[in-house]
């Protein structure tokens, strides 16, 4: 029921992402990963599978919305569709208030929360077909 199923995993490089990559993989699924650095996810996405018909690796920053449609706009150029999407990417900086700084309070909100939005609004089309 899921082989070749495409599935678009944001924070597809390490960690649980990738975990669910390998997994998605697993089951017969086509997968892009997205990651913020282009040399990573195609490194990963090839240490995945050498076969480029089954894995695509993606630079994408999930706090730019521009960044999100144009990863998934490759996503379906490369697979022609997208059947489900993690939206994975996320990061913590885990410190008492007096210790956090705006900036990484900021950067928490707008990966964790922002990047969610932007990553279903990119691909909401997509999944609908």
């Amino acid at each position: 029921m899921l082989k070749d199923k495409v599935v678009f995993i944001t924070g597809g490089t390490k960690g649980i992402g990738l975990g669910i990559a390998q997994s998605c993989l697993a089951q017969g699924m086509r997968v892009a990963i997205t990651g913020r650095k282009q040399a990573d996810a195609k490194a990963v996405a090839k240490s995945l599978s050498d076969d480029p018909s089954r894995v695509l690796g993606l630079a994408s920053d999930v706090r730019s919305f521009e960044s999100q449609q144009q990863a998934v706009q490759t996503t379906l150029n490369h697979f022609g569709q997208i059947d489900a999407v993690i939206a994975n990417a996320g990061v913590g900086h885990f410190a008492a208030i007096e210790e956090m700084t705006i900036e990484q309070w900021n950067e928490v909100i707008d990966v964790n929360l922002t990047g969610v939005f932007y990553t279903t609004k990119a691909t909401i089309e997509a999944l609908k077909q």
